[in-house]
């Protein structure tokens, strides 16, 4: 009886020690490696270089941190050539030692040979370019950031760090506003209206040599090129909505090594006006001033020129501007601008508002003749019984030229804000010929079409015949 109450005493004994869980060794390694990163500086200017400092703790104890493959984020871009360390840090107190190696594989950045302590960091330094716009960068575990402890990057699934419960994602941001649109020298020109537009006046882009296309670049803050910029820049009239503007071909051009091209910009409408290039998070360019004409003619040195327009609402009518050789080179240039409102009183107007012309030469030194050739007028039309009644209501910007009533022209409220002011032009009708600007000519023509010409000096008038 006694034997059999010890061994029940010793088997329950047994069977309680076998129901404990064993107790874990001191000093045991921890299970689940882990690591905590960090990527500085958080936040970087758009559209500049920057350099980041990646940070990798070993939280591990008492395994070291032996490898490391860092992978920059889109839409941050590594720039070659500047990776530096990697350096390992014991402790907070411990300088940085140079340890292991780092090398450029394919885009990524392999850390080898680290054997970082438990509490201690390794540490490296790198340069990306920025981009102008977009969605903050994440550093991903696992995609932009792997860490192993053989320090070969090798080993099973054991082998892997993970990031600490504790440990946050880390992002790297950037403000829009970095980068700017610039349009690039020469600018666009003067054109003819539905001509497309170039660096060089009245000569379409296409037929330049090389092709001297409108074209806009995508800038830093410190004026250089971005050429990892892919979005797309568009092209407006400044101070036109999209919705009433004249102009055709303005995109959006997708950029191509930092630099967009407009081969087939055209403007519908004669006028003057400025180009504005936009893209989202970028800041606009504004162009240069250009003027779109109706039609021009090339001035050689030592050669005549002539252009002719047809009037666009006066049936089969015509203006005719013609410049004597001399030895200076420009443009003469023909344009039907109704936003100029030239009105002579006690005249009746052949023509309409809309058949208003500006007629310009940039060779100065050159006088000009202006015909007017009026296609089929009733006789019932012409003041005075006949031809002699013609007359040219004129309007020059900056001279008061002497009128027919042998005055001095007065200003008009030519640009219609209903303010007569220095912007406006001098206005009248022009006196028979001597002195410039003046009638030359006066001629009835076959088909009941008459003629009037007009001897203008240099500058830039404007008349309706």
């Amino acid at each position: 009886m006694a034997t059999q109450r010890v061994r029940a005493l010793i088997l329950a004994a047994f069977m309680a020690l076998a129901t404990l869980a064993p107790a874990a060794p001191a000093g045991a390694a921890t299970t689940t490696k882990t690591y905590t990163p960090s990527v500085t500086p958080a936040a970087l200017t758009a559209g500049q270089p920057a350099t980041l400092t990646v940070k990798i703790v070993n939280n591990a104890d008492p395994q070291a941190l032996g490898s490391v493959n860092v992978i920059v984020p889109p839409p941050l871009a590594l720039v070659a050539d500047s990776v530096s360390g990697p350096l390992v840090f014991t402790n907070a107190l411990s300088p940085g030692v140079p340890t292991g190696s780092a090398k450029v594989v394919s885009g990524a950045i392999q850390l080898r040979n680290l054997s970082v302590p438990p509490g201690g960091w390794v540490q490296l330094t790198l340069g990306v370019d920025v981009p102008c716009s977009g969605s903050p960068a994440t550093w991903a575990d696992g995609t932009n950031i792997m860490v192993k402890q053989s320090n070969d990057f090798n080993g099973p699934p054991g082998n892997d760090f993970v990031p600490s419960p504790a440990a946050t994602t880390q992002k790297t941001t950037w403000t829009d506003g970095g980068c700017k649109l610039v349009f690039t020298a020469p600018g666009p020109a003067n054109a003819n209206v539905n001509m497309a537009i170039s660096g060089e006046p009245f000569v379409p882009a296409a037929a330049t040599e090389p092709p001297a296309q409108v074209t806009v670049e995508v800038r830093n803050a410190s004026d250089q090129l971005v050429t990892s910029f892919t979005g797309a820049v568009t092209i407006g009239l400044n101070g036109i909505p999209a919705s009433t503007s004249p102009l055709t071909g303005g995109g959006p051009v997708t950029v191509t090594g930092g630099i967009a091209k407009f081969p087939s910009l055209k403007v519908a409408t004669v006028g003057t006006y400025r180009l504005r290039a936009t893209s989202p998070g970028l800041t606009d360019a504004l162009s240069g001033e250009f003027t779109v004409f109706t039609a021009n003619a090339v001035c050689a040195a030592g050669q005549p020129c002539s252009v002719t327009a047809t009037l666009p609402v006066r049936a089969a009518s015509s203006y005719t501007a013609t410049a004597p050789a001399a030895g200076d080179t420009g443009f003469l240039t023909l344009r039907f601008d109704p936003a100029i409102r030239i009105d002579c009183a006690d005249y009746v107007e052949l023509t309409d508002k809309a058949d208003t012309v500006t007629v310009d030469l940039t060779a100065k030194s050159r006088s000009k003749t202006v015909a007017l050739e009026i296609g089929k007028v009733a006789r019932q039309d012409l003041p005075n019984n006949g031809v002699a009644g013609l007359q040219f209501c004129y309007g020059h910007p900056s001279i008061a030229f002497t009128t027919r009533s042998g005055l001095p022209a007065t200003r008009q409220d030519t640009n219609g804000d209903g303010i007569v002011d220095q912007r406006d032009w001098f206005v009248g009708l022009l006196p028979d010929c001597g002195t410039a600007p003046c009638v030359s000519d006066r001629a009835g023509l076959s088909g009941a079409r008459v003629r009037i010409s007009a001897l203008l000096p240099p500058g830039d008038p404007a008349f309706r015949g």
